[in-house]
């Protein structure tokens, strides 16, 4: 091949050889990073793996943690303990969630306490209110299945109007929370709570963790396992740009 050919050749293709290069190592980087982070959890052994992942609520700078939960699962109640502490450790990148899981028509006691969530929500009432409801339902043993039961309980202990409450409960806000929170349960294939979502992505049980404090350490894992897939991925468009 004659050497001006051959020139030519090399302005031409140069690019695209090392550009393709460049990815495949970065690839490699990528796949040798998230194996260091901690072989010991894998998925369906630790945690399972969404088969249509989505990103719900989220940035491009954020990872969603959404906990699914159910006012009447004691489990529940043991982890939000642990929740409550391990969500004030996690990245800013991190946006953390509350998902009441609602199955539909046929689990009317998930349904209400659902609508409860979401109506102490839309009333700026979480942090307040949030882990007494828990308390009655576990340590009391009141249902609070009931608008009845539940605004006696929030006046008494919480000075919460049952007039404002029950607005709030019937309103379009909270309908449409609901809605999303079956469509979220649905598209998560959760079937008993409690569960950590992360990313969208991964799923986070007891039955695969092994304990209630072996989800938040298999969390903090999947949270770094993203948060290295996107650095590395935010390096390489880097690079393309530069070129």
């Amino acid at each position: 091949m004659p050497i001006i050919t051959k020139l030519l050749w090399l302005l031409l293709f140069y690019p695209l050889i090392v550009s393709a290069y460049e990815k495949e190592k970065v690839t490699e980087e990528i796949n040798a990073e998230v194996q260091q982070l901690s072989p010991k959890y894998t998925a369906d052994k630790d945690y399972r793996v969404l088969e249509n992942p989505e990103e719900d609520d989220a940035t491009a700078s954020q990872i969603v943690v959404a906990e699914v939960f159910w006012y009447g699962c004691p489990h529940c109640y043991t982890l939000e303990a642990i929740v409550s502490l391990w969500k004030t450790t996690l990245p800013k990148t991190v946006k953390f969630i509350r998902v009441p899981a609602f199955f539909g028509s046929g689990s009317p006691a998930w349904k209400i306490h659902a609508q409860l969530y979401y109506t102490l929500q839309s009333m700026g009432l979480i942090d307040k209110v949030h882990y007494g409801v828990f308390e009655e339902i576990q340590n009391q043993r009141r249902n609070l299945d009931n608008t009845s039961e539940m605004a006696a309980f929030l006046k008494k202990r919480f000075k919460v109007d049952k007039g404002k409450f029950l607005k709030n409960y019937k309103s379009l806000t909270v309908s449409h929370q609901l809605l999303k929170a079956f469509k979220r349960t649905r598209k998560y294939g959760i079937t008993g709570v409690p569960a950590l979502v992360i990313g969208g992505r991964y799923i986070v049980e007891p039955s695969l963790a092994g304990s209630l404090d072996n989800m938040t350490e298999i969390a903090d894992y999947l949270v770094a396992k993203i948060q290295s897939e996107r650095d590395k991925k935010s390096m390489l468009r880097d690079r393309a740009v530069d070129k």
